[in-house]
C-alpha cells in the first residue's frame, strides 16, 4: 500500500509539472496567500426582491442563513395596484411589502435598499398616460409622496440598515416612460433635498440605479454634473451590470474601474460605498458565472445583488431564483403561497461561499483573458484554503497559480487539492448534495510556497470549489 501511495503521488506531481510546461499565459489566475484582506463578508450575497410578503418565513429561513444573504432590495413592485399613483390603498399595499422585506433582512443581520420608484408605481407596468414626478412642472404630488415616504420610514422604525434609492432605471424608457432626462434630474434633486432633512443620518440615500453601461456618455455625465452642482451627490453609489458590453460583457471588474475613473474625472468623491444592485441576468444565473462575479465583489469590496426579472407574485418569491419549488416546474401553475422549496446548483455554491470560505480573504487576480476568476480564503485554525472558481460563459483548461502558502502549515512540501463541481441543470431546477461531484483529489508538490492547479472547465455553467490542505 505504501508503494502504491507513492506511485500515485509521483503521478500527481508529474501531471502538475506537465501542466506547468504547457501553460497559456492568458489563462492563468493567481492566488497569493501572503497577502490577506480581512474576513469574508459575502459581498455577493444580495438579492433583488425574491422574499414572500409574509410575516412568517414562507421560504424556510435556513435557505437564507445557510448562504449568508445580507442585502435585499425592493419597493413593492407589481404588488396588485399602481402604488402612489393608484391611491391610498395601493400605496399602503406596497409600503407593507417593503416593510415586510426590510424586517426579514434586518432579522438576517442585513441591509435593505428601498426603491422609491416602486412605491410610486414605477415598476415597468405604468403606461405613458400615468403620472410621473414633475409632469407639466407640477411637483405637488411628488412632494406629498416624499413626505409620506419619510413619515413611514420613521414611524415604521426603518431607520437602521436602510438605503433609499430615489428611482430605478430612469435611463430605461419602461421606468421613466420617455419623459426627459432633464425632468428626471430635477426629480432627483427634489427628492434628495426633500428627504435628507426628514430622515436620520443612519438612513442613506443611494443611486442612481441606472441600467445603461457605465460610460462617459448617455445619462451618466449629465448626472455627475447635476449632482455636483445641485449638492445631491449619492451617499451610496449604486447601478446595474446587465447586458453591458464593456470588458468581456456583464463585467463588474471593468465597470467598477470605469466608475472610479469617472468620479475622479468629474471631481466627485471616490470613498463612498458602492453596490452593483443588479447583477446576473437570467442567462448568467448559473454557478459558473456566480463564482466568476463573486470573485470581483470580494476583491473590490463591492456589494452585489442578484437580478430578478420574475413577474407578479413570482417576483416576490424564489430568492431571485436561488431556489425552486414544485408548482413552477415543467409548466406547472404558479402559487404565491405554496411551499416545498429546493436548492439550485447556485444555492449550493453560495453555501460553500458562506460556510467553507472562512478565516481571511487572500489576494487573487483573474486570468489575463478575463474569462476565469477565483476567490480564496485561508483559515489557519483549520489549516485549510477554500477557493471558488468559474468562468464568464467559456470552457477550456485554465491554471490556478498558487503562491505564498503558509510555510508552517505546508512544511512537508505537499498540498492536497479536492475539486468539486456545482452543476446547472435548468432554470430553478433542484440540485441535491449528491449532484455536487468530486472532480479530482490530487496531491501536488509545493516549492517555495507555490504550485499550479490545472482546472478544466467542461461546462461554462458549472462552478467549482477547491479545498487545499497540507498532505
Amino acid at each position: 500500500m505504501l508503494f502504491k501511495h507513492l506511485s500515485l503521488l509521483g503521478l500527481a506531481v508529474f501531471s502538475n509539472a506537465a501542466a506547468v510546461s504547457k501553460r497559456d499565459a492568458n489563462k492563468i489566475a493567481t492566488i497569493d496567500f501572503s497577502t490577506t484582506r480581512g474576513a469574508p463578508k459575502q459581498y455577493g450575497s444580495g438579492i433583488l426582491y425574491g422574499i414572500p410578503d409574509t410575516d412568517a418565513w414562507q421560504i424556510p429561513k435556513h435557505f437564507f442563513t445557510d448562504i449568508g444573504i445580507n442585502h435585499g432590495r425592493g419597493g413593492g413592485s407589481q404588488v396588485p395596484g399602481k402604488g402612489w399613483v393608484g391611491g391610498e390603498a395601493d400605496y399602503v399595499a406596497r409600503i407593507k411589502s417593503v416593510h415586510s422585506n426590510y424586517l426579514k433582512l434586518r432579522e438576517l443581520g442585513g441591509n435593505f435598499f428601498m426603491l422609491n420608484s416602486g412605491l410610486w408605481g414605477g415598476d415597468g407596468l405604468l403606461v405613458a398616460s400615468d403620472p410621473l414626478p414633475g409632469d407639466n412642472d407640477d411637483w405637488s404630488s411628488y412632494d406629498a409622496f416624499l413626505l409620506r415616504v419619510a413619515a413611514d420610514i420613521n414611524s415604521l422604525g426603518m431607520t437602521q440598515g436602510l438605503i433609499v434609492e430615489l428611482w430605478n432605471e430612469a435611463d430605461y424608457s419602461a421606468f421613466w416612460l420617455n419623459r426627459s432626462k432633464e425632468q428626471w434630474l430635477k426629480a432627483w434633486g427634489w427628492a434628495y433635498h426633500r428627504l435628507r432633512p426628514l430622515l436620520p443620518a443612519s438612513v442613506i440615500i443611494g443611486g442612481p440605479a441606472f441600467a445603461t453601461e457605465m460610460s462617459n456618455a448617455g445619462w451618466w455625465p449629465d448626472f455627475f454634473q447635476y449632482v455636483k452642482t445641485n449638492g445631491s451627490v449619492p451617499e451610496y453609489w449604486s447601478y446595474h451590470c446587465l447586458f453591458q458590453a464593456g470588458g468581456i460583457g456583464n463585467d463588474p471588474e471593468w465597470s467598477i474601474a470605469q466608475m472610479n475613473g469617472l468620479l475622479t474625472q468629474y471631481g466627485l468623491p471616490t470613498g463612498s460605498p458602492l453596490s452593483i444592485n443588479e447583477y446576473a441576468p437570467p442567462e448568467d444565473q448559473n454557478p459558473g458565472y456566480s463564482a466568476w462575479v463573486i470573485s470581483t465583489f470580494e476583491r473590490r469590496d463591492v456589494y452585489g445583488l442578484r437580478a430578478n426579472w420574475a413577474a407578479g407574485g413570482a417576483l416576490h418569491d424564489y430568492m431571485a431564483s436561488l431556489v425552486g419549488k414544485p408548482d413552477d416546474t415543467n409548466g406547472g401553475t404558479y402559487s404565491n403561497s405554496s411551499g416545498g422549496y429546493w436548492p439550485t446548483g447556485e444555492w449550493h455554491l453560495y453555501k460553500y461561499y458562506k460556510q467553507s470560505q472562512t478565516g481571511v480573504r487572500v489576494a487573487s487576480e483573474r486570468s489575463v483573458d478575463d474569462y476565469f476568476d477565483v476567490f480564496a480564503t485561508w483559515d489557519a485554525s483549520k489549516r485549510k484554503a477554500s477557493v471558488i472558481a468559474g468562468t464568464n460563459a467559456v470552457t477550456g483548461t485554465y491554471d490556478i497559480q498558487v503562491n505564498g502558502l503558509p510555510a508552517g502549515a505546508f512544511s512537508r512540501g505537499r498540498a492536497r487539492v479536492v475539486v468539486k463541481k456545482y452543476p446547472w441543470v435548468s432554470f430553478r431546477a433542484q440540485v441535491t448534495e449528491a449532484q455536487i461531484v468530486t472532480v479530482s483529489d490530487t496531491v501536488y508538490t509545493v516549492t517555495g510556497g507555490a504550485f499550479t492547479i490545472p482546472l478544466t472547465i467542461t461546462e461554462a455553467t458549472s462552478g467549482y470549489s477547491l479545498d487545499i490542505t497540507p498532505a
